[in-house]
Formats: structure tokens, C-alpha cells, sequence
């Protein structure tokens, strides 16, 4: 689950950074 939750908080990283 871990993994999951990482995943989605690169993702979410990301969209911050690119907006």
C-alpha cells in the first residue's frame, strides 16, 4: 500500500509543480 500512497504523492508533486 505503501507504494500506492508514494505513487500518488509523486503524482500530486507533480501536478503542483507543473501548475
Amino acid at each position: 500500500m505503501a507504494s500506492i500512497f508514494q505513487l500518488c504523492h509523486e503524482e500530486l508533486k507533480m501536478f503542483y509543480l507543473l501548475n
